[in-house]
């Protein structure tokens, strides 16, 4: 499912690039997607990836609740769903929860080897590739412009941290192809969100902290767009592709480094043979 073998990393992201990748096709890989799904890198037995799959669902399950009580509990409970952050964390407990739906029913029921992909399949596809760039993008965003002016909670530490922790441990454990191309679907996510600050900010709703803007850096005033709208198309166009060839390239490293240990347990093979 990586490379090709002693493919470099400029020519691996130019072939990642190419323009039928950007959309569902019956490509090589796509005929495997009960084996990207159904199985896992770590373990050996599909039971023990439905465990796992299971085991992130819940994880993420528990910090999603646990920030929605705190909300609830605390001051401006009622902002709880303005912000990106949250957005990001739910669309992240749906990819979870679409991935273990699909883990157990490849468990119940194996597809068959060229059986093209299900609609489960493509948008449990298409919902990760938006989860898994932005959940980076939001952790970069706090931890590099919020949180030095920000008292520290536990709760922002899950949501900001924990996201990327769970998206790296998916990546690392899984089996399943990451598309570079599929950068757009986070491009287009960034464009709704951008879309509903605006609208925040025309309905004076404010943030539950006595501003009319959802963060700092999204201000639609006359005299504050023009910056707003350059950082927006910096970060959709720019930083979320960036996320995105990250997730590939862990991605990549996992599939050469399962290849090269298949290499090596074969030479043994052949050696005792």
């Amino acid at each position: 499912m990586g490379d090709a073998a002693g493919m470099s990393y400029r020519e691996a992201v130019r072939a990642a690039m190419h323009p039928t990748k950007y959309f569902f096709h019956h490509h090589e890989e796509d005929r495997h997607w009960g084996e990207q799904y159904g199985t896992s890198v770590w373990f050996a037995t599909p039971g023990a990836h439905v465990a796992w799959r299971g085991a992130l669902f819940a994880a993420w399950l528990v910090v999603w609740t646990y920030a929605l009580a705190c909300s609830i509990t605390g001051p401006g409970g009622q902002y709880f769903l303005i912000y990106l952050t949250i957005w990001t964390a739910t669309v992240e407990l749906l990819y979870l929860a679409l991935h273990f739906l699909l883990a157990v029913a490849i468990y119940r029921r194996a597809p068959p080897p060229d059986a093209p992909p299900t609609a489960l399949v493509r948008w449990a596809w298409r919902v990760r590739a938006v989860a898994q760039p932005v959940a980076v993008l939001v952790s970069l965003g706090y931890w590099g412009l919020i949180y030095p002016v920000v008292p520290f909670s536990v709760n922002d530490g899950l949501l900001h941290a924990g996201n990327t922790v769970i998206v790296v441990l998916d990546v690392l454990s899984c089996a399943y192809v990451v598309r570079l191309p599929h950068f757009i679907y986070g491009v287009v996510y960034a464009c709704v969100y951008t879309i509903w600050s605006c609208i925040h900010w025309a309905c004076k709703i404010t943030n539950g902290h006595d501003h009319r803007y959802i963060y700092p850096f999204l201000q639609w005033s006359a005299a504050k767009w023009p910056v707003t709208l350059t950082i927006v198309l910096a970060l959709g166009l720019v930083v979320v592709p960036l996320c995105n060839l990250l997730i590939w390239s862990l991605a990549r490293f996992r599939d050469r480094l399962m290849a090269s240990r298949a290499s090596r347990a074969a030479a043994a093979y052949d050696e005792i043979a």
